[in-house]
Formats: C-alpha cells, structure tokens, sequence
C-alpha cells in the first residue's frame, strides 16, 4: 500500500514537471512585440495523445488592449484551426509546437476554440473566453517593499504563494450569467454551467446595455432574467465587486466543427470530402457566405468553387447539423 501510494505522488509529480517544462518552452519561445501579448498558461486538453495547452489567461479574464497576441504549446509542426463566433483562420506551429495567433477582440464576450490537427487527422481542442473592454478601469496597485533576498535567492513558499494571490485578486474577471435575485447591493447570477455567483454593486458601478448601439442605464434597469457580463475584482470569498456591467444578448456557440479531409466531389453548391483519419464522408452545403483559401507556402489567398479540384486536402470548418451542414470556411492545402 506505501508502495503504491509512493508510485502515485512520483507520478504527480512527474506530470507537474512536464507540463511546466511545457509553460517554460512557450513562455521562452515567443520573441515579444508592441502589441499586447497574451501568454497562455497550462489548461492542457489531452486528445489523440497530444494537447493543446493555452492558459494563464484564463476563461472570463477582462482583456482592455486591442490586439492581443495569444500563444501557446501543442504537438510539434501541427495544425492550429482557430475559430470565433464568425471568423476562422489557420495558423502552424512550429517544430517545438509553439504558436501565436494575433486576435483582435470584439467588444463584450469573444469565445475562442483551438484546434490543433496533426498530418494523420489527429485532433485537440481548448477553448478559451474573454471579455473585451476599453472603458474598463483597471485598478492600480502600489508596489510592496522587496523583502531581503534570502542567502540561496529562492522565494519561500509563503512568498510565492502570496505572489499568486495577489496576481489573482489582481485581475480583472467577469462573472457572466442570468440574473436569479437582485438586492439594493448584490446580483445573482446563474452562469452557463448552472453554478450561482454573486457579484457586489456599488455606486462606482456603471450599467450598460448592449445593442445596436451602447447605451448608459441605471441600476434599477436590471432585472431578473437578464444577461450580464459582470467586470471587476473577485475577493477571498468568490465574490466579484462589480465596475462595468452589461446588459447583453445570450452569445450562442457556433458549434464550428474542424475537419481534415480530402475532396471527393464537388456540386453546383456542395462538396463532398473524406476524413484522413476515420473516412467518414461528408457533403457540405457552399453558400454566399463561405470563405474558401488557398493555403501555400505560408501565404493564404482566396480561392471560388471552380478553384478545387478532387483530392484536394482541405481543412474544413463546418456548422455541425444534421440537418444541412454548412462549410463557414475552407483552406485547401498546397
């Protein structure tokens, strides 16, 4: 019984070891630029034996800088498929399967999925949301005093758990949901994944509602059943001291499927292709509104249905429907 539970925290922390070498390769990798750069911090996501890992950004975080940079680690010389609610892209990593992706994000919430495809039709995903606010008023903090190094220059571990926290407690979140109670200085919300989180309001609280156009509301405005993306600061105890809340519609997924497959047929306004990895058929319907690429040394240009041809390998990112599945965007690959 030791024994077996020695094998078990060896194996932890082997596990803990590899994926930091990981968050290490990535954040040693990327050369930084003018633009904001998201570094992406371990939320691995293991598929088909590789992972994408994309985090210390993590869900919810209250982004205030257009554009961003985000990177990240997967398998070497794969694939990224990059989707938002209405715009694909396609990106490589390298030979030690670091990435980066500059993102310009709309206001409110943006919800990302990467997918990372290796040669053989391979696939790992992970999503990430974030919420984009100019007006956002980031807080500041003054900085502490250092404390004498110790003789060996090593943190204690009350530092660096200190550290943590506050780098926590210092950025910005959102708590999105529906409003289940309101009280004169705290809102309920109930978010996505049915869990309830309570976010605290003040008379430095501004209201929003979006639309067409944004308009300033007052704080009676909000009612029970609304959607919120609440901002500002969590403390100790998970709840969120509110800044900026806005009034918003529900941000539906698109449900984008990725596919890498090889063309078989091509209709009038359809095609017909076969997954590299399992030869499952598909036959997606082309509208007005997809995009179709040519994807060749580096450098994408568009492309129109009379451009492919039959075993063209392509990466598709289609509207999964059983109904009548729609291609959003092609790259055929050269």
């Amino acid at each position: 019984m030791r024994k077996e539970l020695l094998y078990a925290i060896l194996a932890g922390g082997v596990l803990g070891l590899v994926i930091a070498f990981g968050i290490w390769r990535v954040n040693s990798s990327i050369s930084t630029s003018n633009k904001t750069v998201v570094q992406v911090s371990p939320t691995p996501s293991v598929q088909n034996g590789f992972a994408v890992t994309i985090s210390k950004l993590q869900n919810n975080d209250v982004i205030t800088e257009n554009p961003i940079i985000v990177t990240g680690l997967t398998k070497g010389s794969s694939m990224m498929a990059v989707s938002t609610s209405d715009k694909d892209s396609l990106i490589d990593a390298n030979a030690e399967g670091v990435f980066e992706k500059e993102m310009t994000l709309s206001g409110g919430l943006n919800r990302i999925t990467f997918t990372a495809i290796d040669e053989t039709g391979n696939q790992a995903e992970a999503k990430l949301n974030l919420v984009f606010s100019s007006e956002f008023p980031l807080q500041t903090v003054a900085p502490k005093e250092e404390t004498k190094e110790s003789t060996d220059g090593a943190e204690t571990i009350k530092e660096k758990v200190e550290k943590k926290v506050e780098e926590v407690l210092n950025q910005p979140k959102a708590y999105i949901g529906t409003v289940t109670d309101i009280t004169d200085s705290t809102i309920q919300l109930k978010n996505e994944s049915g869990e309830i989180q309570q976010v605290g309001t003040s008379e430095e609280t501004t209201y929003l509602k979006m639309g067409k156009t944004t308009t300033t509301i007052k704080a009676t405005d909000v009612a029970i059943g609304d959607y919120l993306i609440a901002m500002g600061y969590t403390n100790g105890n998970h709840v969120l001291k509110a800044k900026r809340i806005l009034v918003a519609q529900v941000l539906v997924d698109p449900n984008i499927k990725v596919v890498l497959a090889n063309i078989t047929e091509i209709g009038k306004k359809d095609i017909t292709a076969r997954a590299v990895k399992d030869g499952k058929d598909y036959k997606l319907t082309i509208t007005a509104n997809t995009l179709l690429n040519k994807k060749a040394d580096g450098k994408i240009t568009k492309i129109k249905l009379l451009d492919l041809e039959n075993e063209d390998r392509v990466i598709i990112f289609f509207k999964d429907s059983q109904t009548a599945p729609e291609a959003r965007t092609v790259f055929v690959l050269k």
